[in-house]
């Protein structure tokens, strides 16, 4: 079976954009572990809003050979022919993926109403924690009643006191 990761960037205090929906806050002067983390990935997992804003806003396709699914209930069609539109229920969705043949692990892009929907799949979570605090924002989780145990497989740190914590699901 193939693993879903939800490798996503956040802030001090647990949040992935501001509420206008803003990333400026994020580092962006290293790499992070982000090129050698998308070079195991095959497949894309996408809510519309991010979707909206760090794809479609900037007319080109960022990631080449990557098949894409956005989680949307009001668009159907996309310029880049790597995406594909999904409805319905987002956890039977990935369900199903996750049984498909595969090589390469499945990356939940965002944002945290996706997440908070199939979080009960991720296999693997990759947290690059950005030293900088909000006050609020959109939560790295939407609120969902699912209890899960993870266990800490690794930890990175930079000078610029960005820290990176990989969970697995405990019990996998």
């Amino acid at each position: 079976m193939r693993k879903l990761s939800y490798f996503v960037a956040c802030s001090l205090d647990g949040y992935i954009a501001t509420t206008d929906r803003r990333v400026d806050w994020l580092a962006h002067e290293g790499d992070y572990g982000y090129s050698e983390f998308l070079e195991g990935v095959d497949v894309i997992l996408i809510g519309r809003t991010t979707y909206d804003l760090a794809f479609l806003l900037s007319g080109k396709w960022l990631m080449p050979g990557k098949k894409a699914w956005v989680f949307s209930t009001t668009r159907t069609d996309s310029p880049f022919k790597e995406v594909s539109f999904a409805q319905g229920d987002a956890l039977a969705f990935v369900k199903k993926l996750k049984a498909k043949k595969g090589k390469k692990k499945i990356w939940l892009v965002g944002g945290s109403n996706l997440a908070g929907q199939v979080m009960e799949e991720v296999d693997e979570l990759v947290v690059t924690i950005h030293p900088v605090t909000l006050g609020e924002g959109v939560p790295l989780f939407s609120k969902r009643d699912v209890r899960i145990h993870w266990r800490l497989r690794s930890t990175n740190s930079w000078p610029n006191g960005l820290v990176q914590l990989t969970y697995d699901r405990a019990g996998l």
